[in-house]
C-alpha cells in the first residue's frame, strides 16, 4: 500500500488515478482458459449434439475474452485521455514538477503495460479462433442427426440389407428355372421370357438398392464419427490459437527495451515539460421404416411360384430403397477425410511488414525517411546491418509504437547500398530486412550545340563559291550517284552554270527534272523555299554525253 498521506490532496488523487491506470493496463493470462474435459459433456459422445457443445464451450470463451480485452483497452484508452487532461490542469495550475513529473510517469507506464498486455493482433488470433470454430461447425453440420432419426436409419438400413439378400436368392431360383426350361427345349416360352424379364426388373432394383446402402451406411457412419471429428478439430483449432497468442507476447528479452523507451513515452503526456530528458538526465546517475410384404398365393407352377416371390421380393425391396433414399435426401454421405482443411487451424500468426522496403537517399542531401512496422509483436528495434557508417543514423520507434526514422547527412562521403534490419519481439523473432541506397545526383546532360543553318549566298559570285566547296557530294532529292563534275561557273549573263554527271544507266522514270535539280543545288547553300536574288542553271549528261534531267 502507498502511503500518500505526506502528498497534497491534487498529489494523492494523482497517485489514485494513475495507480487505477497501471491496473487497468494488467490484463489476465492471454491463454484464454475454457473447459476442455470431455467427460463433463453430459451428453453420448457419439452424437454430434457433444460435438457442438465442446466446440461451442471453446467458441463463448474466446468471444468472451474479445469482448474483455475489448473492454479493458476502452478502459485504459479513456484514462490515458483524463491523465493526460490532468497533467495539462497541473501545468495550467503550476502544480510542482514533480507532481507533473510523476502523472506523466504512471501515465506512460500504464500505456506501455496496455500495450504489452492487450494487444490488438491477439483479438485477431481470437477472432480467427471463432470463426474457425464456426467452419468446423459448418463442415459437420450436414451430419448433424438426433439419436432416434440415426437409430432408424440404422434400423433401415439392416432391413434393406436383409431384404436385398432375400431378393438376390429369389433371382437366382428363378435363373436356375429359367436355365433347366431352355436346356429341355423351351427357352423361349412364355414362362420362361416372363422369367427373364422379370430378373431384368429386379435386377435394376437391386442396383439401385446397392447405391442407397452405401450411401446410408455413408451417414451412418459419418453422423456416428461427426462428433469426434469436430472434437478433435475443436482441439486442433485451440492449439494453433495458442500457437497464435504466444506469438503476440512480447518475448521477456524486450522488457530493458521498453524500459529505456518509457522516457520518450513520458514526454508524450507532458509535451514540453521536457521530462524524458529530466528522467535521461538523471538516470545518468542512476458428426425407414421396412413394410410388410403382402402373402403369397399359392402356386402349383414351380416357375410361376418363383417368378411371383421375385417379383414380390423385388417389390418390397424397391419400397425399403424408396424410404431409405428419402431419408437420404438433401444429406452429404460422405465425411471426407478433409472436412476442416478450410477451418484456417493452419496459420494465425501476423507477418512482420515494414513500408516501404526500400528507402532512397541523394549523396550531398540532408534528409530523413519515416520507416512504418506493422505486424509483429511489439516493440519493434532496428539496427543497422553491418558496421556503422558515418552520416547514416536511424531513431528507433517508441515502445509500442510504429514509426522509425533513418537520416543521411549531406556530409556522407560516397554513395552506399545499406541494409536496415527491422525485428520484432516474438519468439522465436521475426525479421526482415529494408534496403537503404544512397545514390549520386544524377548529372544534367549537356545542351545540345545549336549547328548554324549555312548562309544563303546573296549574288551569283558567292553562289558559285558555296557551291564550289560541296565537290562531288551527294545530293539530297536527287538520284544516288549524280554528282557535280567540276567547279560551277557564272557565265556573261549572270546566270551560275552547274555541270551533273548522271550515275551509269539511269532508267529514265527516275530522271529528274531542271527545276528539281535545281531545287536540290539551292538546298545545299542555304536557300530553301524563297526565290534567289540570281539565276542557277543545271545540265546533266552520262558517260556517253547523253542528257539525263527532263526539261
Amino acid at each position: 500500500m502507498v502511503n500518500t498521506s505526506h502528498l497534497p490532496p491534487v498529489g494523492q488523487r494523482a497517485v489514485a488515478l494513475c495507480t487505477a491506470l497501471s491496473l487497468a493496463a494488467c490484463a489476465s493470462n492471454p491463454i484464454v482458459q475454457w473447459d476442455a474435459s470431455k467427460t463433463s459433456l453430459g451428453l453420448p459422445a457419439s452424437t454430434l449434439d457433444a460435438g457442438y457443445a465442446y466446440s461451442e464451450r471453446a467458441r463463448t470463451a474466446y468471444r468472451e475474452a474479445i469482448v474483455t480485452q475489448l473492454g479493458q483497452s476502452n478502459l485504459l484508452a479513456n484514462g490515458l485521455v483524463v491523465s493526460g487532461a490532468l497533467v495539462m490542469a497541473l501545468a495550467a495550475g503550476k502544480a510542482h514538477r514533480d507532481a507533473v513529473l510523476g502523472v506523466a510517469g504512471l501515465s506512460g507506464t500504464a500505456y506501455a503495460l496496455g500495450n504489452m498486455n492487450l494487444s490488438r493482433p491477439r483479438l485477431l488470433v481470437y477472432q480467427a479462433g471463432v470463426e474457425a470454430l464456426n467452419c468446423a461447425n459448418r463442415a459437420v453440420a450436414p451430419f448433424a442427426m438426433p439419436q432416434a432419426e440415426l437409430t432408424a436409419l440404422n434400423h433401415s438400413l439392416a432391413v434393406l440389407d436383409k431384404q436385398r439378400t432375400v431378393t438376390a436368392q429369389s433371382r437366382i431360383t428363378v435363373e436356375g428355372l429359367v436355365a433347366q426350361d431352355t436346356a429341355g427345349g423351351a427357352g423361349k416360352s412364355d414362362r420362361a421370357e416372363r422369367g427373364r424379364a422379370a430378373v431384368a426388373r429386379v435386377g435394376l432394383v437391386q442396383t439401385a438398392a446397392d447405391q442407397a446402402l452405401v450411401a446410408g451406411r455413408g451417414l451412418a457412419s459419418g453422423a456416428s464419427r461427426a462428433s469426434g471429428e469436430l472434437i478433435m478439430a475443436v482441439d486442433r483449432i485451440d492449439a494453433a490459437i495458442v500457437r497464435g497468442t504466444l506469438d503476440t507476447v512480447p518475448d521477456l528479452s524486450a522488457v530493458p527495451r521498453v524500459i529505456a523507451g518509457l522516457a520518450g513515452t513520458f514526454d508524450q503526456f507532458a509535451p514540453g515539460a521536457g521530462v524524458g530528458q529530466r528522467v535521461t538526465d538523471g538516470l545518468g546517475r542512476y458428426a425407414g421404416k421396412a413394410t410388410a410384404g403382402a402373402p403369397l398365393a399359392a402356386v402349383a407352377d414351380p416357375m410361376d411360384l418363383a417368378i411371383q416371390k421375385l417379383e414380390a421380393d423385388g417389390s418390397l425391396l424397391a419400397g425399403l430403397t424408396v424410404d431409405l433414399n428419402a431419408a437420404l435426401a438433401g444429406r452429404s454421405t460422405v465425411l471426407a477425410p478433409d472436412a476442416f482443411k478450410d477451418c484456417g487451424v493452419a496459420d494465425l500468426a501476423v507477418a512482420l511488414r515494414a513500408a516501404p522496403e526500400t528507402l532512397s537517399f541523394t549523396l550531398g542531401e540532408d534528409a530523413v525517411r519515416s520507416l512504418i512496422i506493422s505486424g509483429g509483436t511489439k516493440p519493434y528495434l532496428v539496427e543497422l546491418d553491418g558496421s556503422a557508417v558515418a552520416g547514416v543514423s536511424f531513431k528507433q520507434p517508441l515502445p509500442f509504437e510504429s514509426r522509425a526514422e533513418v537520416s543521411v547527412s549531406k556530409d556522407l562521403k560516397s554513395a552506399q547500398t545499406l541494409s536496415l534490419r527491422v525485428m520484432d519481439s516474438s519468439s522465436p523473432m521475426r525479421l526482415m530486412n529494408v534496403a537503404v541506397t544512397v545514390a549520386a545526383a544524377a548529372s544534367t546532360p549537356a545542351a545540345p550545340v545549336a549547328v548554324a543553318a549555312p548562309k544563303a549566298p546573296a549574288t551569283a559570285d558567292e553562289a558559285v563559291a558555296a557551291l564550289g566547296k560541296i565537290g562531288a557530294k551527294a545530293i539530297d532529292g536527287l538520284p544516288a550517284g549524280m554528282t557535280m563534275t567540276k567547279s560551277p561557273t557564272k557565265d556573261a549573263a549572270g546566270t551560275v552554270q552547274v555541270s551533273l554527271i548522271c550515275p551509269a544507266a539511269l532508267p529514265a522514270a527516275n530522271q529528274p527534272t531542271v527545276a528539281k535539280a535545281v531545287q536540290a543545288l539551292l538546298k545545299l547553300i542555304g536557300v530553301d523555299g524563297a526565290a534567289p536574288p540570281f539565276k542557277l542553271n543545271a545540265s546533266a549528261v552520262n558517260a556517253a554525253g547523253v542528257s539525263c534531267l527532263k526539261p
